[in-house]
């Protein structure tokens, strides 16, 4: 690997087509935001996951509970 007293901006361009290459190239504080960021979105995911199977859940409960109630809905 190389130095980190070289500067970054004459270094060569690294690979960005991979992930891993295009987070070397940015700066510390930014790869610092943009974990917090993937952290953010998995959150956000697995919290709409919960919130759809807690609804889904409800829902089947309610026509476990009241099986005419799902006939008399109207469109």
């Amino acid at each position: 690997m190389n130095s980190p007293a070289q500067p970054q901006e004459s270094k060569p361009q690294a690979d960005t087509s991979t992930t891993l290459g295009a987070a070397r190239k940015l700066p510390k504080s930014f790869r610092r935001w943009l974990r917090r960021l993937v952290i953010i979105i998995a959150v956000t995911i697995v919290a709409a996951y919960i919130a759809i199977c807690a609804v889904m859940f409800v829902n089947q409960r309610r026509l476990i509970y009241y099986p005419r109630a799902a006939y008399n809905r109207t469109p």
